[in-house]
């Protein structure tokens, strides 16, 4: 519990969460399917690390509806 608590505070701090938003909007330009796993791996883990202030960033309008 206090991994994912510190790994959560550590996504946050460093704004991983847009700085990895960035990288799949050029990857998925470049129809890379191989990197689009991988991201999706990533945001997978991410989304199971279960914490509600990760989910407040990865659902903000600002991501959602990038058009």
């Amino acid at each position: 519990m206090q991994r994912r608590e510190k790994l959560s505070s550590a996504i946050k701090a460093q704004n991983y969460i847009p700085k990895l938003l960035e990288v799949f909007h050029s990857v998925e330009d470049l129809d890379d399917a191989n990197s689009l796993r991988v991201l999706y791996e990533i945001f997978k883990s991410i989304w199971l690390l279960n914490q509600a202030d990760l989910y407040e960033i990865m659902f903000k309008q600002e991501y959602i509806f990038v058009s």
